[in-house]
């Protein structure tokens, strides 16, 4: 949500070097209206969940990696984007209504090409990704960075067992340098065009076999300040977009 002034300026009470919100305010809700009715609720996140609700949720020091004018709604634990209450209709018509609706990039998990087991485990998906803006949007382009590079902006796509049996998600690789950002990572998606890009991840745990839910969010490199983002034939797009999920059975 980008935001006429800075983020710490709608945290009461908020310390505006600290990247966390104070304890007074965290669990507290928060409710999304619309032409003057209530459209869904959120809550504010601490920095040490204990409970993992699904509903909209605002985290201080998530938020706190992008530009100070940005403030992250995110999306609720297990939910998948067909029951996302962020996308609400009525909250995109009263946008559009005011010229203020940016509706960004859409994420398509594509397939899961491959999972090479072992140790050190490698997965290999394929995404696109679909421009909705009304902007031209330059996107973070993993054939330009390398798999690496992605990876260390990207969380990448994370394995959650449906056994109960925790999340499968790729170990940041150290022995990479990142170079400095530039903008020949990125590649310009026009309006209404799309992009298909295959990346491997390296560095998961090792699978064992059963039903897998995958998980895949797309971002970039978010340090781009509310002057540097805009071009005179678009804008860097930052993120985050969440894709629709995916199951797949593993078998050794």
């Amino acid at each position: 949500m980008y935001l006429e002034g800075k983020r710490d300026d709608h945290i009461p009470e908020g310390d505006p070097i600290a990247t966390e919100l104070p304890s007074a305010w965290c669990y507290r809700p928060f409710v999304a209206v619309a032409e003057g009715e209530k459209q869904y609720v959120g809550y504010l996140e601490g920095d040490y969940a204990n409970t993992l609700w699904p509903l909209p949720r605002i985290s201080k020091s998530y938020s706190h990696l992008y530009p100070e004018d940005i403030l992250v709604i995110q999306q609720g634990y297990f939910i998948v984007p067909s029951e996302d209450q962020r996308s609400d209709s009525q909250i995109k018509e009263s946008l559009d209504k005011a010229e203020l609706l940016h509706e960004g990039l859409q994420l398509t998990l594509n397939e899961i090409e491959s999972i090479e087991n072992g140790d050190t485990s490698i997965v290999t998906y394929t995404f696109t990704l679909l421009n909705k803006d009304e902007d031209n949007l330059y996107v973070m382009d993993p054939n330009k960075v390398g798999d690496d590079v992605f990876q260390h902006f990207n969380l990448g796509l994370q394995f959650r067992r449906l056994d109960g049996g925790g999340v499968l998600t790729p170990s940041l690789t150290k022995d990479i340098t990142v170079p400095a950002w530039s903008p020949d990572w990125y590649f310009k998606l026009n309006c209404g065009d799309s992009l298909t890009r295959t990346v491997s991840l390296k560095a998961y745990p090792t699978f064992s076999p059963g039903a897998h839910e995958c998980i895949l969010s797309f971002t970039s490199y978010k340090s781009i300040s509310k002057d540097q983002r805009t071009l005179f034939d678009g804008r860097y797009w930052i993120g985050p977009a969440e894709a629709n999920h995916l199951t797949i059975e593993y078998k050794e």
